[in-house]
């Protein structure tokens, strides 16, 4: 299935590219899922800055990081959407003209050997499944200690610009956010951050 994260601005719903402007180089992510009813998005904690730093698609300014709990070892960053931009909760792109409807599921967990599939901005739709449901990483680009993330054996390898991308089940029920891949004895698995790890307001 084709990606939907080009960089042309449209309407925010999940699965498009997003981007952060770090002291380095410029850092591109996917826009997980926008969450009803509290005015925010959510994507991978490691793609963008602290609180009050501006995410773009890549342009213009699309929100600002309200809160990011990479240092409290879960991968999430929620974002505020910024006024006049108009966003749809609980949708995200799995095309370049299609869409999907999807639950928003903060209060359970996938488990060992659930079939799951991530929508990332550059490589599009993967299938994977759960190796291990609840594992402590290192996340490589920061090196920040995350925990309670399942791990995920991939169909296909994700690129760089799919952290954040929406973790989808069955039943439509969206569980969290990706991370990227990981090496874990020996072995190159994906990895995603559940909402459940966060508590939600």
């Amino acid at each position: 299935m084709t990606t939907a994260g080009d960089r042309s601005v449209r309407p925010i719903l999940g699965g498009i590219q997003v981007q952060y402007d770090g002291p380095d180089t410029p850092l591109e992510a996917t826009l997980g899922l926008v969450v009803a009813p509290h005015g925010l998005f959510v994507t991978a904690g490691h793609a963008v800055g602290g609180p009050g730093t501006l995410v773009g698609q890549p342009a213009p300014v699309i929100g600002t990081v309200e809160s990011n709990h990479l240092d409290e070892g879960v991968d999430i960053a929620l974002v505020k959407i910024a006024v006049g931009v108009p966003s749809t909760p609980n949708m995200i792109w799995t095309g370049a003209n299609s869409t999907q409807a999807v639950t928003f599921e903060s209060a359970t967990r996938p488990e060992k050997g659930d079939v799951l599939w991530l929508q990332g901005a550059v490589s599009g739709r993967v299938q994977c499944t759960v190796h291990i449901a609840d594992a402590d990483v290192t996340e490589p680009t920061t090196q920040q200690k995350v925990s309670r993330v399942a791990l995920l054996i991939l169909t296909k390898q994700t690129q760089n610009g799919d952290s954040g991308a929406p973790v989808v089940g069955e039943d439509n029920k969206c569980y969290g956010v990706y991370g990227g891949r990981v090496v874990v004895d020996g072995e190159t698995y994906g990895w995603f951050s559940p909402f459940a790890n966060l508590t939600w307001g």
